[in-house]
């Protein structure tokens, strides 16, 4: 089989990233939008919370540790939920709250910008709206432009724009507030730009002819487990997320250490398909090999997306090496990339395998079914 043959809209946008990206970058994050972002005193903010549904939530939990470690503050990705129903005042009081949505109308979300600034924090909306519902919430907005029309697809270059928006913030914040100088914070821009373009470039017709190599395999597993550490977990979140969405199976997401007390004792191993995100200058990388050295004891397939050495994985694994990346918090931006095609790739091969609510089928063809921006929304 000729994998260029099975190319759907899902797997075009993680190996085209290398061009879909540019224009997104260089219409989104300049420094003048960065900064109109930002509050009109950076030195206000004492602590960073991202916050989103679904894969944008999934964003703010693989980006928070470049706001963590360039701006050398308290950061955390949490879901809208959370923000929006459970932080407290000291959680927000001298925060800069990112609200992720492409589209600016998930009710949650509105709920979060309006829970933060009601207790003093600053709210940006990362949005491709700035007339929407979050975009008309928040003070202020960093617009996505540019981004391809891809509809019914999950919007893998979206997510892939998102983190890389959040990276670009994080490095403005830093420079701002006197963390970074100029210099440096040019030179993570053009860093930013290149992984995400010539860097990845060289590297995606590998990483997808290695990745379509196991699908005669991966494409039968009933259910999928995602692996991540830190940033890394954002990686595993977006990944699993794609398999609800792509063909309507089971996964869930784990740390490698949260997996090595609960995971390890999952049955009938033949049906489970494992994929790890694994940062090479992640704090946790020695126990992250040890894990995969264990899957593959246990005789799980286990696929894992790295810009560390092949050398460090067992031989058993399937690895899509990555780019290395210029900073420690980097990789876990753009790990989903080689994991979202092994979500792809599955219908793409066997059409009946789309996911029913794509296709319209049995409960998912009622238009009166509302999750979402109807939602109740309601302040604390």
């Amino acid at each position: 089989m000729n994998r260029l043959d099975y190319h759907s809209p899902m797997v075009q946008q993680a190996v085209e990233t290398p061009t879909m990206l540019p224009p997104i970058i260089e219409a989104s994050f300049s420094d003048e939008a960065l900064r109109a972002a930002l509050p009109a005193d950076p030195s206000s903010i004492k602590q960073v919370i991202l916050s989103g549904c679904g894969d944008s939530f999934a964003s703010g939990a693989a980006t928070y540790p470049a706001f963590a470690q360039l701006c050398q503050l308290p950061a955390q990705g949490i879901s809208a939920l959370y923000c929006g129903r459970y932080t407290t005042p000291a959680e927000l009081d001298g925060a800069l709250v990112i609200l992720n949505s492409i589209s600016g109308g998930v009710s949650r979300v509105v709920e979060s910008a309006r829970h933060a600034k009601a207790h003093g924090a600053f709210t940006v909306a990362l949005t491709g709206d700035p007339e929407s519902p979050l975009g008309k919430e928040c003070n202020s907005v960093l617009q996505l432009k540019d981004m391809p029309y891809m509809p019914g697809t999950p919007k893998v270059i979206a997510y892939t724009a998102s983190c890389v928006g959040q990276f670009y913030l994080a490095a403005k914040l830093a420079q701002a507030q006197g963390k970074i100088d100029d210099g440096e914070y040019q030179d993570i821009r053009h860093a930013l730009y290149r992984y995400g373009t010539s860097d990845l470039a060289e590297v995606i017709d590998e990483i997808d002819e290695t990745v379509f190599g196991c699908m005669d395999k991966w494409a039968k597993f009933d259910r999928y487990t995602m692996l991540g550490d830190g940033g890394d977990y954002g990686a595993a979140l977006f990944s699993g997320f794609k398999y609800p969405e792509s063909v309507g199976r089971m996964a869930n997401w784990d740390d490698t250490e949260n997996f090595n007390h609960v995971g390890y004792f999952h049955r009938e191993l033949d049906k489970i398909g494992t994929a790890m995100a694994i940062s090479a200058d992640s704090p946790t990388l020695q126990r992250a090999v040890k894990t995969a050295e264990t899957l593959c004891q246990l005789g799980r397939m286990v696929v894992i997306a790295t810009d560390a050495d092949r050398e460090l994985f067992p031989k058993e694994a399937v690895v899509c090496t990555m780019p290395k990346a210029s900073y420690p918090w980097m990789a876990a931006g753009f790990l989903h990339i080689p994991l979202s095609l092994l979500a792809s790739y599955p219908h793409a091969l066997e059409p009946d395998m789309l996911a029913p609510y794509r296709k319209k089928q049995g409960v998912w063809d009622n238009a009166n079914i509302s999750r979402l921006q109807d939602s109740h929304i309601e302040v604390l």
